[in-house]
């Protein structure tokens, strides 16, 4: 309890070394005799002994300070550098029995969020999208495997750079608004893109972050996860830009093309369509069900190839009468396959059918008196009748495009 590495150990020591000094200077001046008080060696022998068990003490006591104080300045310099990040940092087990186990308790809270820090890595490492933490300063605080990789150097050369040297020149401004608004709003921000400059050359970085705020309020930092969709973008951007072909090949097409849902509901027509159907507009078509443009005899056969081009991949010289805005019918001859995506799953129809080539509409007739190119039977029309109705809403989320075109058969007119 009282040994001499601990503090109260080294105080007692050095208080009784003082006193037991002092004793024996008292003692020696009770036993001099006033004649000898008077001599000048005994006077001088009183005050080089109180001298020295003054000194003695001074020193003891100063020895006892400065094995406290040197472990305690010791232990707050450690506690600084884990404050800092400095995951190698542990407090030196020396000094007073306190200290030294101050010091013991420390070193073992170091080692336990050491741990704790180290699973949160190893956890941020599972997934392949980047993690970051930048600090009040705009360094980098942390970042994940991930992330190194992605901005292509070691940890320990990024960690403390600024985030900003890595934006696009160009996003700086709009990334630093976005950082000060989720500090105002103290709101999760999503989907927030920017451009990045890697050794990969410039990337395309979809982020999620969340400003830090410390039990003061005060913002301390961000936290963000980012996922690289350049790849992504440059998809978009080819689709995109093959959407505006094929808008501009659809719309500058003498045939009239049709763009339905598998609800059968029209969302896109080319002027040529809406001519032939003898409407104004194209407004006037998008969204009422392609069905309606069909006689009511042929509805349930288009309903039944639409099932049987999704299952056979495609339907050829099917015959339909089609309807006029103002209620005239005309003859059309629809060839249609599907077309599939990367899985080979049916996500669109294509069909075809001839029109005149001056684009005039054709007169009102009767499908039943067109007479079919020589050696073609009515066979297959009705085989096609007599297939299982089934309408192609059984297939949601696909696409269906048509291309309409007014018969040129050998008909005769009603």
């Amino acid at each position: 309890m009282f040994g001499f590495r601990s503090v109260r150990g080294r105080a007692i020591a050095a208080g009784a070394m003082g006193l037991l000094l002092l004793a024996s200077v008292v003692a020696l001046a009770a036993t001099t005799t006033s004649a000898d008080r008077a001599a000048d060696s005994s006077f001088w022998l009183l005050i080089g002994l109180g001298t020295a068990a003054f000194l003695v003490a001074a020193a003891a006591v100063a020895g006892v300070v400065v094995s406290v104080v040197r472990p305690l300045a010791a232990l707050r310099t450690t506690a600084t550098a884990i404050t800092a990040s400095d995951p190698e940092a542990r407090a030196e087990v020396s000094g007073p029995e306190e200290v030294a186990s101050l010091a013991h308790d420390l070193n073992e809270m170091t080692d336990a969020l050491a741990a704790k820090t180290q699973e949160y890595i190893d956890t941020t490492n599972l997934t392949g999208d980047i993690i970051v933490k930048v600090a009040k300063d705009g360094s980098w605080a942390f970042l994940n495997d991930a992330a190194c990789q992605f901005f292509g150097k070691p940890r320990e050369e990024l960690l403390g750079v600024q985030f900003a040297d890595y934006l696009h020149p160009e996003d700086t401004e709009p990334t630093t608004q976005v950082i000060q608004d989720m500090i105002e709003s103290k709101e999760l921000v999503r989907d927030f893109v920017n451009r990045q400059v890697t050794p990969m050359g410039t990337r395309v970085v979809e982020w999620n972050g969340l400003a830090l705020f410390d039990e003061e309020g005060q913002y301390v930092g961000l936290q963000a996860t980012g996922r690289d969709i350049t790849e992504r973008k440059q998809a978009e951007e080819a689709l995109r830009g093959s959407e505006e072909r094929y808008r501009s090949l659809v719309e500058t097409s003498p045939d009239a093309i049709i763009l339905s849902d598998l609800n059968t509901n029209i969302i896109m027509v080319n002027d040529r369509a809406v001519r032939l159907l003898g409407y104004d507009n194209a407004e006037e078509v998008i969204g009422r069900n392609s069905l309606e443009f069909i006689a009511p005899e042929d509805r349930q056969r288009a309903v039944d190839n639409t099932r049987r081009t999704l299952e056979t991949g495609v339907v050829r010289n099917a015959e339909y009468t089609l309807l006029r805005k103002d209620g005239t019918s005309f003859p059309a001859e629809l060839s249609a396959s599907s077309i599939v995506d990367t899985q080979g799953r049916p996500q669109a129809f294509t069909g075809v059918v001839f029109a005149d080539a001056l684009g005039r509409p054709l007169p009102p007739y009767r499908l039943s008196q067109c007479q079919p190119p020589a050696g073609a039977g009515r066979a297959p029309q009705d085989r096609q009748r007599k297939a299982r109705p089934r309408h192609h809403r059984d297939h949601p989320g696909h696409l269906l495009t048509c291309s309409t075109y007014a018969s040129r058969g050998s008909c005769e007119r009603a």
